[in-house]
C-alpha cells in the first residue's frame, strides 16, 4: 500500500509503468468484452441503430456511458511523454508503426480469409481476386476503430504543439476540424473521443493525477446516476453522432457520462487496488491492445454461431463475464505466441523492429 493514498500512483508520471492504470485498463478490456459479448452472444446483433435491444440493457448501458472515454484518456495521458520526446513528425512515424500496421493488417487479414479458405480449397484464385477487387478501402479498420481513434487524436494533439502559444486554439480547431469532416463511422466515434484524449493529456501536463476529494467523487457519482437515468437510445454515438442541431441534450448527457463514469470508476479501482489488485487483470491491462484486436475479430464467426445463448435469463451477468473473462485470457495467450516472433509482433502489434547491433543480439 503506497504511503499517500490519496495520490494513486499515475501520479508519479504517465512515463513511469505503473501498476495502477494497468488495473485500470485490464477491467476496462473485461468490460469492453463484457459489452460485445451482451450485444453479439446475448442479443446475436450487429445493428446499431435505436431499435437494437441491447441499448435497453442496464449493463450495457452503464459500460457504454464511460468506458470509451476513460480507454482513450489514459491513452492522451500516456501520450504525453512521448509527444513530449519526439517532433511532430517523429511522433507520427511512431505511431503510425505502433497502431497504423496492426490496424492494416488485421483488416486486410479479415477481408481475404475467406476468399483465401474458397480458393485454396477449389485451387481457384478467382475468389481471392474479387475479394481484392471488391476490397473496403473505405472501411479500413472500421472494426477496430479505436485504433483510428488513438492515432486521429494524438496526431491532431502533436500537431498542435508546433502552434506555440497558440496551441490552444489549434486543439479547438483540431476537435472543429473533426465535426466538419463527413460524419462516417470511424470521423464520428473519433470526434465524441478526441476532447477526452485531449483531457488525459492536459492532466499528465498538469501533473493533476490524484484521486478527487469526497465531494467531488460523491457529486460525480450523484451525475452518473443522473446521466444514466437520462440515456436513451439516441444518446449512443453509433446512433445519434456528433450531430448538434437538435442533439444537444444527447451530447450533453453523453459527454457527462463519460467524466463522471471515469471519475467513480478510477476512484473504485484505486480502493478496490488496496484490498485486491489481481496480477491477472494486471497482464490484461497491458495486452489491452492485444486483446482489444483478437476479441473484436472472435466474435464475428461466434455470432453466426450462437444459437444456445439468445433470451437466455440474466445473460448480462451471468455468462458475459465469465465468456468476457476466458476471452481476455485467449487474448493473453494469443499475444504471448506474436510476440515470440518478432515480424509477427511488428505486423500484429505494432512492436518496433529491433534495428542495427540489437536486431543481431536477438
Amino acid at each position: 500500500m503506497p504511503a499517500h493514498p490519496e495520490t494513486p500512483p499515475a501520479a508519479s508520471g504517465p512515463t513511469v509503468r505503473n501498476d495502477f492504470l494497468d488495473l485500470v485498463k485490464g477491467w476496462l478490456i473485461f468490460l469492453v468484452v463484457c459489452g460485445h459479448s451482451i450485444q453479439f452472444l446475448g442479443f446475436r446483433s450487429v445493428a446499431f441503430d435505436s431499435s437494437a435491444e441491447y441499448y435497453f440493457d442496464p449493463l450495457y448501458k452503464l459500460i457504454y456511458s464511460f468506458h470509451m472515454a476513460l480507454f482513450i484518456g489514459i491513452s492522451g495521458y500516456f501520450a504525453w511523454g512521448a509527444i513530449q520526446k519526439r517532433s511532430f513528425t517523429g511522433f507520427t512515424k511512431v505511431r503510425a508503426v505502433q497502431i497504423l500496421v496492426p490496424l492494416v493488417v488485421w483488416s486486410v487479414m479479415r477481408h481475404l480469409a475467406g476468399p483465401s479458405v474458397k480458393a485454396l480449397s477449389h485451387l481457384d484464385a478467382l475468389p481471392l481476386l474479387e475479394a481484392f477487387r471488391a476490397f473496403p478501402v473505405w472501411d479500413l479498420g472500421l472494426e477496430i476503430w479505436f485504433l483510428w481513434a488513438v492515432f486521429i487524436s494524438g496526431f491532431l494533439v502533436s500537431l498542435s504543439q508546433c502552434f506555440g502559444r497558440w496551441r490552444m486554439a489549434a486543439l479547438v480547431a483540431g476537435f472543429v476540424f473533426l465535426l466538419l469532416l463527413p460524419q462516417g463511422e470511424v470521423i464520428k466515434l473519433s470526434a465524441f473521443t478526441y476532447p477526452f484524449f485531449v483531457g488525459g493529456y492536459w492532466i499528465a501536463e498538469k501533473k493533476l493525477a490524484k484521486l478527487p476529494s469526497m465531494p467531488v467523487l460523491l457529486a460525480s457519482l450523484l451525475l452518473w446516476c443522473v446521466t444514466l437515468l437520462l440515456w436513451q437510445p439516441a444518446t449512443f454515438v453509433y446512433v445519434s453522432g456528433m450531430e448538434w442541431r437538435g442533439n444537444l441534450t444527447n451530447l450533453g448527457v453523453r459527454y457527462l457520462g463519460g467524466i463522471t463514469g471515469s471519475v467513480v470508476f478510477l476512484a473504485a479501482v484505486w480502493w478496490l487496488s488496496i484490498r485486491w489488485k489481481p496480477s491477472l487483470v494486471i497482464r490484461w491491462g497491458r495486452e489491452s491492445l492485444a486483446i482489444y484486436i483478437i476479441q473484436t475479430y472472435l466474435f464475428f464467426p461466434l455470432i453466426e454461431m450462437n444459437h444456445l445463448l439468445r433470451d437466455w435469463r440474466f445473460f448480462d451477468i451471468t455468462v458475459a463475464p465469465v465468456f468476457a473473462a476466458l476471452v481476455c485470457c485467449l487474448g493473453l495467450v494469443v499475444a504471448w505466441a506474436i510476440r515470440k516472433n518478432r515480424y509477427a509482433a511488428a505486423l500484429l502489434l505494432g512492436v518496433p523492429l529491433p534495428l542495427g547491433n540489437q536486431a543481431r543480439r536477438i
